[in-house]
Protein backbone atom coordinates (compact mmCIF):
# COMPACT_ATOMS: atom_id res chain seq x y z
CA UNK A 1 0.00 0.00 0.00
CA UNK A 2 2.90 2.36 0.63
CA UNK A 3 4.00 2.03 -2.98
CA UNK A 4 0.44 2.87 -4.14
CA UNK A 5 0.43 5.96 -1.89
CA UNK A 6 3.78 7.04 -3.29
CA UNK A 7 2.64 6.46 -6.89
CA UNK A 8 -0.49 8.55 -6.30
CA UNK A 9 1.69 11.37 -4.96
CA UNK A 10 4.39 10.94 -7.62
CA UNK A 11 6.95 10.30 -4.86
CA UNK A 12 10.01 8.19 -5.67
CA UNK A 13 11.36 7.80 -2.14
CA UNK A 14 10.70 8.78 1.46
CA UNK A 15 11.75 8.04 5.01
CA UNK A 16 9.19 5.64 6.47
CA UNK A 17 9.04 5.00 10.20
CA UNK A 18 6.54 3.46 12.60
CA UNK A 19 6.94 4.21 16.30
CA UNK A 20 5.43 1.20 18.06
CA UNK A 21 5.80 1.20 21.84
CA UNK A 22 4.24 -1.69 23.75
CA UNK A 23 0.46 -1.46 24.02
CA UNK A 24 0.59 -0.89 27.78
CA UNK A 25 2.82 2.16 27.21
CA UNK A 26 0.35 3.52 24.65
CA UNK A 27 -2.57 3.04 27.02
CA UNK A 28 -0.71 4.66 29.90
CA UNK A 29 0.18 7.67 27.75
CA UNK A 30 -3.43 8.05 26.65
CA UNK A 31 -4.63 7.91 30.26
CA UNK A 32 -2.01 10.46 31.43
CA UNK A 33 -2.39 12.87 28.52
CA UNK A 34 -4.22 16.13 29.20
CA UNK A 35 -5.73 18.58 26.76
CA UNK A 36 -6.06 15.92 24.07
CA UNK A 37 -9.32 14.72 22.56
CA UNK A 38 -8.39 11.05 22.12
CA UNK A 39 -9.01 8.87 25.17
CA UNK A 40 -10.53 5.69 23.72
CA UNK A 41 -8.44 2.82 25.13
CA UNK A 42 -10.23 0.15 23.08
CA UNK A 43 -9.68 2.08 19.84
CA UNK A 44 -6.01 2.46 20.81
CA UNK A 45 -5.75 -1.29 21.44
CA UNK A 46 -7.32 -1.96 18.06
CA UNK A 47 -4.99 0.43 16.21
CA UNK A 48 -1.95 -0.94 18.02
CA UNK A 49 -2.90 -4.49 17.08
CA UNK A 50 -3.27 -3.47 13.44
CA UNK A 51 0.23 -1.98 13.38
CA UNK A 52 1.71 -4.85 15.42
CA UNK A 53 0.18 -7.42 13.04
CA UNK A 54 0.98 -5.51 9.85
CA UNK A 55 3.62 -6.70 7.45
CA UNK A 56 6.17 -3.94 7.98
CA UNK A 57 9.87 -4.49 7.38
CA UNK A 58 11.50 -4.26 10.83
CA UNK A 59 13.98 -1.68 9.56
CA UNK A 60 11.03 0.76 9.52
CA UNK A 61 9.92 0.05 13.10
CA UNK A 62 11.12 1.48 16.40
CA UNK A 63 9.69 -0.43 19.36
CA UNK A 64 10.56 2.11 22.04
CA UNK A 65 8.88 1.87 25.41
CA UNK A 66 11.01 2.95 28.34
CA UNK A 67 13.39 5.27 26.51
CA UNK A 68 13.16 9.03 26.97
CA UNK A 69 11.88 11.25 24.18
CA UNK A 70 15.45 12.43 23.64
CA UNK A 71 16.76 8.86 23.36
CA UNK A 72 14.10 7.94 20.81
CA UNK A 73 14.78 11.14 18.85
CA UNK A 74 18.51 10.32 18.82
CA UNK A 75 17.79 6.79 17.61
CA UNK A 76 15.52 8.12 14.86
CA UNK A 77 18.08 10.67 13.71
CA UNK A 78 20.92 8.14 13.72
CA UNK A 79 18.92 5.64 11.67
CA UNK A 80 17.54 8.34 9.38
CA UNK A 81 20.99 9.67 8.61
CA UNK A 82 22.11 6.15 7.66
CA UNK A 83 19.09 5.89 5.33
CA UNK A 84 17.79 2.79 7.10
CA UNK A 85 14.21 4.17 6.96
CA UNK A 86 14.43 4.96 3.25
CA UNK A 87 11.69 3.44 1.10
CA UNK A 88 12.40 3.76 -2.61
CA UNK A 89 9.87 2.71 -5.24
CA UNK A 90 12.60 2.61 -7.88
CA UNK A 91 14.02 -0.49 -6.20
CA UNK A 92 10.74 -2.43 -6.20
Amino acid sequence: QLDAFMAAGAIDSLDYLVLLPPVDVCLRRIAERTGHGFDDAEAARHMHAQFADATIDERHVIRAGSESVEEVADQIEMRRSSASFRFDTRSL
